[in-house]
């Protein structure tokens, strides 16, 4: 995969750098399929970001769903309670248009909102599923280097912060 690396601001907590990819297919199948090398080769770059400063404290990767742009972001935390969207100092994310597209085509929330709601909590199972699926084998390789807990949150909302199976 391609994946553009840029540093987006710095803090009294260091900088924060960003590392993202695009998928543009079409076919969840196809989705996920392209996903299990592009989240393999974002949990290498956590291990050999690890391997690099093994001293920093890190016990949970929060994965971030937003339709809205279509994104899923990796974020290693010192604790999921702890995590704070604008405090994170490297961030991993993978477009998928797909996602995106499908949430523009959402039912219109106030025309229909049992059909929004209905329709986005499918497509947010839809995405889920696939990016658990794809992550199953890089999070056991990436465990091997460092316990951690996985979290999930969607809209980078810490209210919906929750344990990922």
């Amino acid at each position: 995969m391609n994946w553009e690396v840029r540093t987006i601001g710095r803090g009294s907590y260091g900088s924060s750098v960003m590392h993202d990819t695009v998928i543009g297919d079409g076919d969840w199948g196809i989705i996920e399929t392209k996903l299990r090398p592009a989240l393999k080769e974002v949990c290498d770059m956590i291990a050999a970001h690890l391997s690099a400063n093994a001293d920093e404290a890190w016990s949970a990767l929060v994965v971030s769903i937003r339709p809205d742009g279509g994104d899923v972001t990796l974020v290693p935390s010192a604790g999921a309670y702890g995590w704070n969207r604008s405090r994170v100092i490297y961030s991993y994310t993978v477009e998928l248009e797909q996602l995106e597209r499908e949430y523009h085509d959402l039912p219109d929330a106030d025309d229909d909102p049992h059909g929004f709601d209905q329709a986005h909590d499918e497509m947010m199972d839809r995405a889920g599923d696939a990016v658990f699926r794809a992550l199953a084998e890089p999070l056991r390789r990436l465990r091997e280097v460092r316990p951690f807990e996985l979290w999930r949150t969607d809209y980078d909302d810490s209210e919906s912060l929750r344990p990922w199976k």
